[in-house]
Protein backbone atom coordinates (compact mmCIF):
# COMPACT_ATOMS: atom_id res chain seq x y z
CA UNK A 1 0.00 0.00 0.00
CA UNK A 2 1.29 3.62 -1.15
CA UNK A 3 1.91 6.42 1.88
CA UNK A 4 -0.49 8.20 -0.89
CA UNK A 5 -3.64 5.61 0.41
CA UNK A 6 -2.83 6.10 3.87
CA UNK A 7 -3.58 9.68 3.78
CA UNK A 8 -6.72 11.40 4.71
CA UNK A 9 -8.57 14.07 2.24
CA UNK A 10 -8.33 17.72 3.51
CA UNK A 11 -11.47 18.08 3.50
CA UNK A 12 -12.29 15.02 6.22
CA UNK A 13 -9.64 16.24 8.19
CA UNK A 14 -10.47 19.69 8.22
CA UNK A 15 -13.70 18.61 9.33
CA UNK A 16 -12.36 16.31 12.11
CA UNK A 17 -10.59 19.04 13.27
CA UNK A 18 -13.00 21.51 13.90
CA UNK A 19 -15.59 19.12 15.26
CA UNK A 20 -12.78 18.71 18.11
CA UNK A 21 -12.13 22.37 18.06
CA UNK A 22 -15.74 23.01 18.75
CA UNK A 23 -16.45 20.18 20.83
CA UNK A 24 -13.87 21.48 22.99
CA UNK A 25 -15.17 24.97 23.29
CA UNK A 26 -18.55 24.01 24.28
CA UNK A 27 -17.62 21.55 26.42
CA UNK A 28 -19.39 21.77 29.83
CA UNK A 29 -16.82 23.78 32.33
CA UNK A 30 -16.99 22.34 35.92
CA UNK A 31 -18.46 24.61 38.64
CA UNK A 32 -18.71 24.42 42.35
CA UNK A 33 -21.75 22.81 43.84
CA UNK A 34 -23.99 25.04 45.14
CA UNK A 35 -25.17 25.04 48.95
CA UNK A 36 -28.72 23.11 49.46
CA UNK A 37 -28.51 21.39 52.63
CA UNK A 38 -30.79 23.31 55.89
CA UNK A 39 -33.19 24.16 52.58
CA UNK A 40 -36.62 23.06 52.04
CA UNK A 41 -37.21 20.88 48.89
CA UNK A 42 -39.02 23.37 46.56
CA UNK A 43 -36.87 25.79 47.37
CA UNK A 44 -33.78 23.30 46.59
CA UNK A 45 -34.82 23.01 43.93
CA UNK A 46 -35.55 26.08 42.06
CA UNK A 47 -32.46 26.65 42.89
CA UNK A 48 -30.55 23.80 41.23
CA UNK A 49 -32.62 24.45 38.02
CA UNK A 50 -30.63 27.49 37.87
CA UNK A 51 -27.64 25.67 37.54
CA UNK A 52 -29.01 22.24 35.44
CA UNK A 53 -28.69 20.52 38.07
CA UNK A 54 -31.24 17.37 38.40
CA UNK A 55 -32.32 15.94 42.37
CA UNK A 56 -32.19 12.71 43.58
CA UNK A 57 -33.45 11.47 46.78
CA UNK A 58 -31.64 9.00 48.77
CA UNK A 59 -33.42 8.41 51.76
CA UNK A 60 -35.89 10.29 54.64
CA UNK A 61 -34.53 10.32 57.87
CA UNK A 62 -37.04 11.06 60.89
CA UNK A 63 -36.54 14.51 62.70
CA UNK A 64 -38.93 15.12 64.81
CA UNK A 65 -37.70 18.94 65.41
CA UNK A 66 -37.42 20.10 62.03
CA UNK A 67 -40.00 20.40 59.46
CA UNK A 68 -41.31 18.16 56.93
CA UNK A 69 -39.10 18.05 53.58
CA UNK A 70 -35.76 19.78 54.64
CA UNK A 71 -32.48 19.24 53.05
CA UNK A 72 -30.11 17.37 55.87
CA UNK A 73 -27.33 15.79 53.70
CA UNK A 74 -26.20 16.68 49.30
CA UNK A 75 -23.88 14.68 47.87
CA UNK A 76 -21.80 15.84 45.64
CA UNK A 77 -21.35 18.76 49.03
CA UNK A 78 -21.40 22.03 48.83
CA UNK A 79 -18.09 23.37 46.91
CA UNK A 80 -17.17 20.11 44.89
CA UNK A 81 -16.57 20.20 41.53
CA UNK A 82 -19.73 19.26 39.01
CA UNK A 83 -20.86 19.92 35.72
CA UNK A 84 -24.33 21.15 34.46
CA UNK A 85 -27.07 18.17 34.11
CA UNK A 86 -25.43 16.30 36.83
CA UNK A 87 -27.46 14.78 39.67
CA UNK A 88 -27.52 15.56 43.19
CA UNK A 89 -28.38 13.10 45.73
CA UNK A 90 -29.96 14.60 48.75
CA UNK A 91 -30.99 12.96 52.22
CA UNK A 92 -34.56 14.64 53.28
CA UNK A 93 -35.88 15.54 57.08
CA UNK A 94 -39.29 14.07 57.89
CA UNK A 95 -41.59 13.76 60.57
CA UNK A 96 -41.97 10.53 62.62
CA UNK A 97 -44.80 8.77 63.20
CA UNK A 98 -46.99 10.00 66.31
CA UNK A 99 -48.21 7.78 68.56
CA UNK A 100 -50.84 8.69 70.74
CA UNK A 101 -51.69 8.02 74.40
CA UNK A 102 -54.50 4.95 74.66
CA UNK A 103 -56.61 5.14 77.98
CA UNK A 104 -55.22 3.11 80.66
CA UNK A 105 -57.54 3.95 83.47
CA UNK A 106 -59.03 0.84 85.40
CA UNK A 107 -56.84 -1.21 83.09
CA UNK A 108 -55.43 -4.21 84.82
CA UNK A 109 -51.22 -4.31 85.03
CA UNK A 110 -51.35 -7.73 82.23
CA UNK A 111 -53.66 -6.00 79.99
CA UNK A 112 -51.88 -2.72 80.32
CA UNK A 113 -48.32 -4.50 79.38
CA UNK A 114 -50.20 -6.28 76.26
CA UNK A 115 -51.74 -2.57 75.29
CA UNK A 116 -49.05 -1.04 75.03
CA UNK A 117 -46.24 -3.67 74.15
CA UNK A 118 -48.58 -3.73 71.04
CA UNK A 119 -48.14 -0.01 69.81
CA UNK A 120 -44.39 -0.22 71.27
CA UNK A 121 -44.70 2.16 74.06
CA UNK A 122 -42.30 2.24 76.85
CA UNK A 123 -43.77 2.36 80.43
CA UNK A 124 -43.09 3.26 83.87
CA UNK A 125 -45.16 1.92 86.33
CA UNK A 126 -45.68 3.34 90.02
CA UNK A 127 -47.58 1.71 92.87
CA UNK A 128 -49.60 4.05 94.98
CA UNK A 129 -52.09 3.38 97.87
CA UNK A 130 -55.45 3.25 96.45
CA UNK A 131 -59.19 2.00 97.07
CA UNK A 132 -58.96 0.75 93.27
CA UNK A 133 -58.36 -2.89 93.26
CA UNK A 134 -54.70 -3.71 93.21
CA UNK A 135 -52.71 -3.75 90.40
CA UNK A 136 -55.20 -1.37 88.14
CA UNK A 137 -54.32 1.69 86.57
CA UNK A 138 -55.60 4.56 88.37
CA UNK A 139 -53.59 7.41 86.78
CA UNK A 140 -51.18 8.02 84.25
CA UNK A 141 -49.04 10.87 82.22
CA UNK A 142 -49.33 12.20 79.58
CA UNK A 143 -53.61 12.04 79.37
CA UNK A 144 -54.72 9.49 77.09
CA UNK A 145 -55.59 11.06 73.09
CA UNK A 146 -51.73 13.26 73.63
CA UNK A 147 -49.20 12.95 71.44
CA UNK A 148 -46.10 11.03 72.58
CA UNK A 149 -42.75 12.47 71.90
CA UNK A 150 -40.66 9.71 72.82
CA UNK A 151 -43.19 6.42 73.40
CA UNK A 152 -42.29 6.92 76.87
CA UNK A 153 -45.41 7.32 79.23
CA UNK A 154 -46.09 6.41 83.28
CA UNK A 155 -48.53 4.94 84.92
CA UNK A 156 -49.61 4.63 88.51
CA UNK A 157 -51.41 1.28 89.80
CA UNK A 158 -52.88 0.30 92.95
CA UNK A 159 -51.09 -1.43 95.72
CA UNK A 160 -54.38 -2.34 97.20
CA UNK A 161 -53.89 -0.70 100.50
CA UNK A 162 -57.14 1.34 101.15
CA UNK A 163 -56.50 4.74 101.52
CA UNK A 164 -58.10 6.95 103.66
CA UNK A 165 -60.34 9.84 102.71
CA UNK A 166 -62.39 13.23 103.36
CA UNK A 167 -65.55 13.07 103.06
CA UNK A 168 -66.90 15.56 101.01
CA UNK A 169 -69.02 18.64 101.59
CA UNK A 170 -72.90 17.37 100.39
CA UNK A 171 -74.62 20.31 101.99
CA UNK A 172 -76.55 22.14 99.16
CA UNK A 173 -76.47 19.67 96.38
CA UNK A 174 -78.65 17.94 94.67
CA UNK A 175 -79.39 14.53 96.19
CA UNK A 176 -80.12 12.26 93.15
CA UNK A 177 -76.06 13.56 92.22
CA UNK A 178 -75.17 12.25 95.81
CA UNK A 179 -76.46 9.14 95.99
CA UNK A 180 -75.21 8.26 91.45
CA UNK A 181 -71.57 9.87 93.22
CA UNK A 182 -71.84 7.60 96.72
CA UNK A 183 -73.33 4.25 94.47
CA UNK A 184 -69.89 4.35 92.69
CA UNK A 185 -67.88 3.19 96.37
CA UNK A 186 -70.81 1.06 97.42
CA UNK A 187 -71.72 3.27 100.33
CA UNK A 188 -75.21 2.69 101.85
CA UNK A 189 -76.82 5.88 102.41
CA UNK A 190 -80.06 6.77 104.88
CA UNK A 191 -82.23 9.35 103.75
CA UNK A 192 -83.98 11.98 106.82
CA UNK A 193 -86.54 14.56 105.37
CA UNK A 194 -87.36 17.58 106.53
CA UNK A 195 -90.46 17.96 104.29
CA UNK A 196 -91.34 16.12 101.27
CA UNK A 197 -92.66 17.44 97.73
CA UNK A 198 -95.65 15.99 97.00
CA UNK A 199 -95.04 15.08 93.54
CA UNK A 200 -91.07 14.57 93.94
CA UNK A 201 -88.95 11.05 94.56
CA UNK A 202 -85.53 10.54 95.68
CA UNK A 203 -84.31 10.34 92.29
CA UNK A 204 -85.39 13.18 89.79
CA UNK A 205 -84.10 15.88 91.53
CA UNK A 206 -86.69 17.40 93.81
CA UNK A 207 -84.67 16.98 96.90
CA UNK A 208 -81.45 19.36 98.51
CA UNK A 209 -79.00 17.89 100.74
CA UNK A 210 -79.06 20.17 103.77
CA UNK A 211 -76.83 17.94 106.25
CA UNK A 212 -74.84 14.97 106.81
CA UNK A 213 -73.59 12.32 109.01
CA UNK A 214 -70.48 11.88 108.89
CA UNK A 215 -69.85 15.48 108.78
CA UNK A 216 -67.67 16.90 105.86
CA UNK A 217 -64.00 16.96 106.54
CA UNK A 218 -64.37 13.58 108.30
CA UNK A 219 -61.40 11.15 107.73
CA UNK A 220 -62.65 7.77 106.04
CA UNK A 221 -61.76 4.52 104.52
CA UNK A 222 -63.66 3.32 101.66
CA UNK A 223 -64.09 -0.54 101.06
CA UNK A 224 -65.98 -1.89 98.48
CA UNK A 225 -65.90 -5.30 100.51
CA UNK A 226 -67.11 -3.38 103.71
CA UNK A 227 -70.51 -1.40 103.46
CA UNK A 228 -69.62 2.34 104.37
CA UNK A 229 -73.00 4.18 105.76
CA UNK A 230 -73.73 7.97 105.49
CA UNK A 231 -77.01 9.72 107.04
CA UNK A 232 -78.20 12.61 104.53
CA UNK A 233 -80.89 15.08 105.76
CA UNK A 234 -82.54 16.98 102.61
CA UNK A 235 -85.61 19.14 102.05
CA UNK A 236 -87.30 19.83 98.91
CA UNK A 237 -85.99 22.27 95.99
CA UNK A 238 -89.80 23.51 95.36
Amino acid sequence: MSIKSCLWPLPFVCFISGYLLIGKLFQPTKFPAPSITGKQLLHAINLLSEYNLNMKILTQKEEPDLPQGTILSQTPKSGSQIKPNNNIYVVVSKKPYRTTCPYLINTKKDDLTRKLGEKNIRNKSYLVPSNSPANSCIAQFPSPGTFLKKNNIITYLSSGNKKPVLLPNFRNKNLKEILDFLENYNVKTEVIYTNKYRYGTIHDGSYIVIDQRPLAGSIVTLDKEKQFFIQLQVQSAY
